[in-house]
């Protein structure tokens, strides 16, 4: 009962923060410095063993998360790096079904995404850094114990990703991330959480 009213607390605290940052929402045009937009993806994970040699526990969960991506930049660069660069922050959830059902509510306001924007192209390959935290109960038995302790953990995300732009605006994309869950030493054990995941996501 205690996990699911801390959860519920951080989603309630998560949700201000989303509403906040819309507040000002205004009609700068795509690909402007300045332009913001709400996201959500969908997707599957899959229980990652490296470094090699722990035995991570076999994981396997779906995710999903909605997301605030404001341009920082507008475009910039001219060659092949040219893109824009976005403060991307999330609010997810991810639900464990192997080996036990379990629960992970957390949110990623530390965040980064550049998009290699080209005029001539109506898509763009991404690329997704940063981290967050995190409410789980993952930490209890027959689920992952042996690798996180505690029900706080800190999150790190790297992904690529394509992103397909709609002409009445809004996108949808196909992405990879490398999600890593641990509590950063707070607690005994920590040897950490890898998984494979992979989504698909739409702006509007």
């Amino acid at each position: 009962m205690k996990f699911f009213r801390n959860s519920l607390n951080l989603f309630i605290i998560s949700c201000v923060f989303f509403i906040a940052t819309n507040a000002y929402a205004g009609s700068i045009p795509r690909f402007e410095k300045g332009h913001h937009q709400f996201g959500a993806e969908f997707g599957y994970g899959a229980g990652l063993n490296i470094p090699s040699g722990k035995d991570r526990t076999d994981i396997q969960f779906f995710h999903i998360a909605a997301n605030f991506q404001y341009d920082l930049t507008g475009t910039i660069g001219k060659s092949w790096y040219q893109g824009n660069l976005y403060w991307f922050t999330e609010l997810g959830a991810d639900f464990l079904h192997n080996p036990e059902f379990g629960s992970l509510v957390g949110i990623s306001p530390l965040m980064m995404q550049y998009k290699f924007i080209n005029p001539d192209r109506k898509w763009a390959p991404t690329l997704l850094g940063g981290a967050g935290f995190s409410l789980t109960d993952w930490d209890e038995k027959d689920l992952a114990e042996r690798e996180i302790g505690g029900d706080f953990q800190f999150l790190l995300h790297l992904g690529a990703g394509l992103e397909f732009f709609r002409p009445n605006g809004g996108s949808f994309s196909v992405n990879y991330r490398f999600f890593h869950v641990s509590n950063a030493g707070t607690e005994r054990p920590n040897i950490g959480l890898n998984a494979n995941l992979f989504t698909l996501g739409f702006t509007f």
